[in-house]
């Protein structure tokens, strides 16, 4: 780098101390910027939810018509807990064959 002496450096040195308070002061602008719209953001979520609950606690609650069930006797019986699984033995297991990658290439 060149370093020179005089008016010259000291007006460079100035400019570049502007040029980065600049900078700095669009990139702190732009985070309170950013840092407020996530705050009216919140709200109006909170309000919309508040909103939402309140509708909802004033409709009345109805329940759905409730169909006839069959009786336990006519249900097939629904296991519970485990489940069975066939046992495999190495007789069970077909050998694969190697194929060349070349044949189909």
């Amino acid at each position: 780098m060149v370093v020179s002496t005089g008016a010259t450096s000291a007006i460079a040195l100035v400019v570049l101390i502007l040029i980065n308070a600049v900078a700095n002061g669009s990139v702190i602008a732009l985070a309170r910027d950013a840092t407020q719209r996530r705050c009216e953001a919140d709200a109006r979520r909170a309000a919309t939810r508040s909103r939402n609950r309140s509708s909802r606690e004033d409709a009345p609650t109805t329940r759905p018509p409730v169909a006839a069930q069959p009786s336990k006797s006519s249900q097939p019986p629904v296991a519970t807990g485990l489940v069975k699984l066939p046992r495999w033995s190495a007789d069970d297991a077909i050998d694969a064959e190697i194929v060349s990658e070349e044949l189909y290439s």
